[in-house]
């Protein structure tokens, strides 16, 4: 199984003489991170449980996905149903999307492609269920040996559950648990383990705390108890920002990340501290993740719910909290390291508090600030979740060259604070440690060559598929046309061969005068109005002709580009072909469809209309890398580069702090 997966094989016997056993076989977590990003081959299940949105429990199941739809064996076949909260699905989804962009942002892949995301998390393959909704899963063949499944809170993460499994036979409990936690936290009321593990039959779990880790953790014993906690990070944040220095707390997308900046935002508002000091959240999906959290108050801790209720605001409004889908936006600096426009302040000194997204900082937000405020004493990089501190894959060392360190940034930062908390002492003022950053190189040679000839390939499909959708429109366009000039024959036909046929008695026209109120009669026109006909009543007369006119299965069709609005006066043909003269009086001239609040670029200040073409220029290169191939198309005379991640030694001679903040197995 992935790691952090467990499978369970619940064995019956169907009813009848000589049945062979069968099984039901539950997989709970399908889990990868950034040191395993390649899933392994997943065994045969029947149905999949999710217990938390980190990538721990929920971060394969994409990758899963992609195994299948490629044919290979081991994938996640589509009728395998997945369970789990709906914080779990909408968190899961986001802290997928934020590892794709990170390790595409780098060159790298995931394993996995956003249309996997989509499909893996869609409200039709993964179902949601309640706290204490129970789920019953009957084998066809046996219904008596049915099982009861029950998700429970295990408060981790928002959302975030435990399962108790039942059989209803004889009662036989079976409770998975990977992690909990029984304190109570800002966002987060305390887990109910204790109700069903005291009498469960069998209890499956994993151990938590500091002392979990991959490197064995910090061997302190029973951990401070959380208010503590919690009073050493925010007086460590204090005592950096206060001598000029920035603070860096790497986290999850959107996890533990949710308790943290509700922990700082509420020590910011409570002694006003946004004119002093910034506080930002720096994240590829940072924003989602913050409109996702307003909506799930249900989910979390009652007093929260209780303050939104009493319309004392929104918890999570977080005013004053800079939140960026970047460290440049966060911090206030551009890519040149100059001041950036999204700084809250005209400062870009101001000493600032990130919590960013890339908890291993290998990569993301995380990574680039770390890189830029590693080499300055004044600053203070604060490790909160050991879980974070991975192993690295494996990197490609050139010949000659020294092997890099096998665990991430993070990893390796805990190392050197684990043992200098076993020799009694403090850090030494410069840890050195093998950082990623990226590196950017012209294409050439083979490369290049295979690029040029993939891009043709791809260019030629999609002009043959515009031709072909230009000459089904054009044939569908002429057989309106044949179907309108039948009719009209059919019309014109009889009345030139046949005698007028005898008016009735009875005129609807004069019923209708005489029958209704002067203010509701009206005569009927039998001209169309926007056909090529001149407007009788003070429309705009169209751009149409009368031989254009197209006709669909659902009457005439119309085309918008040839009628203006009446409303705001906007004329369509001006729009598409941007001469004034074409307009009628009044109308508003918009060119390429932009829109008349937005001044258009050339119309911008200098510094405005630079940021906005790095902008544009910024979203194509994500595009480019997002394809997963780590090649970034050449654009203004520029060839194609190759983006790829390198190891460099660095000096952080920054203050290197462990908070356990993680939430799981509180120590008391």
């Amino acid at each position: 199984t992935p790691p952090h997966s467990i499978l369970l094989r619940y064995r019956y016997t169907p009813p009848g003489r000589n049945s062979p056993p069968e099984h039901i076989r539950i997989l709970v977590d399908c889990g990868a991170d950034e040191s395993s990003p390649d899933v392994p081959p997943l065994p045969p299940a029947d149905i999949v449980l999710v217990t938390s949105s980190s990538l721990q429990c929920a971060g394969g199941l994409a990758a899963a996905h992609r195994r299948h739809e490629a044919g290979l064996a081991g994938g996640l076949d589509p009728d395998v149903p997945i369970y789990g909260t709906a914080p779990t699905r909408i968190m899961g989804q986001m802290a997928a999307y934020d590892w794709h962009a990170r390790a595409c942002a780098d060159g790298g892949t995931p394993g996995f492609g956003l249309d996997d995301v989509d499909a893996v998390f869609s409200s039709s393959r993964f179902q949601t269920l309640k706290y204490s909704q129970t789920l019953t899963v009957a084998p066809p063949s046996s219904p008596g040996d049915a099982l009861s499944i029950t998700p429970h809170r295990s408060s981790v993460v928002a959302g975030g559950s435990f399962y108790v499994i039942r059989r209803d036979r004889d009662d036989t409990c079976v409770v998975i648990c990977p992690q909990y936690n029984h304190d109570r936290e800002r966002h987060l009321d305390r887990a109910e383990l204790h109700r069903h593990a005291a009498t469960a039959d069998v209890l499956v779990t994993a151990p938590g705390g500091p002392a979990a880790g991959p490197l064995g953790g910090p061997r302190a014993g029973v951990a401070p108890r959380r208010p503590a906690r919690e009073r050493a990070l925010v007086e460590r944040v204090m005592s950096a920002l206060r001598r000029g220095g920035n603070v860096l707390i790497p986290s999850d997308c959107a996890g533990r990340s949710l308790e943290l900046i509700l922990l700082l935002a509420d020590h910011w508002q409570r002694n006003r501290l946004h004119q002093t000091y910034r506080l930002a959240w720096a994240g590829t999906m940072a924003p989602n993740v913050l409109e996702y959290a307003r909506c799930q108050l249900e989910w979390m801790a009652a007093p929260l719910g209780r303050q939104f209720d009493g319309q004392r605001g929104h918890p999570y409004a977080l005013r004053g909290v800079t939140v960026a889908p970047t460290a440049a936006g966060a911090a206030g600096w551009s890519d040149d390291g100059e001041e950036g426009p999204a700084a809250p302040r005209g400062d870009a000194d101001v000493p600032t508090c990130v919590l960013a997204s890339g908890g291993s900082l290998d990569s993301g937000p995380a990574r680039d600030l770390l890189l830029r405020w590693a080499e300055d004493a004044d600053n203070v990089v604060i490790l909160t979740d050991y879980q974070q501190c991975t192993a690295r894959p494996p990197v490609p060392v050139p010949t000659g060259a020294r092997a890099p360190s096998g665990l991430s940034v993070a990893a390796q930062l805990l190392a050197a604070w684990c043992a200098a908390r076993d020799r009694g002492e403090e850090m030494e003022d410069v840890v050195h440690v093998d950082a990623m950053t990226v590196r950017r190189e012209p294409l050439a040679g083979a490369e290049l060559a295979q690029f040029e000839a993939e891009e043709g390939a791809a260019r030629r499909a999609e002009a043959e598929r515009a031709e072909r959708e230009a000459l089904l429109r054009e044939v569908e366009e002429s057989r309106s046309r044949l179907r309108l000039g039948e009719e009209d024959d059919d019309e014109a036909g009889p009345s030139a061969a046949a005698p007028a046929a005898k008016r009735p008695r009875f005129d609807s026209n004069l019923f209708l005068k005489f029958s209704k109120p002067l203010h509701m009669t009206f005569c009927v026109r039998e001209e169309a109005v926007g056909l090529g006909q001149p407007d009788r009543v003070g429309l705009v007369e169209s751009a149409g002709r009368a031989p254009d006119v197209v006709e669909d299965d659902y009457g005439i069709g119309v085309r918008p580009g040839e009628f203006a609005n009446l409303i705001s006066g906007i004329d369509a043909r001006v729009v598409s072909t941007g001469r004034a003269g074409d307009a009628p009086p009044g109308a508003v001239k918009i060119t390429d469809g932009a829109d008349p609040a937005v001044p258009a670029a050339d119309a911008m200040p200098g510094a405005a209309q630079t940021a906005a073409a790095e902008a544009e220029e910024d979203s194509a290169e994500a595009a480019d890398l997002a394809e997963g191939r780590g090649i970034v198309r050449g654009r203004a005379g520029r060839p194609p580069m190759k983006v790829s991640s390198v190891v460099r030694p660095l000096e952080v001679l920054a203050e290197v702090v462990y908070v356990p903040l993680d939430g799981r197995v509180d120590g008391r």
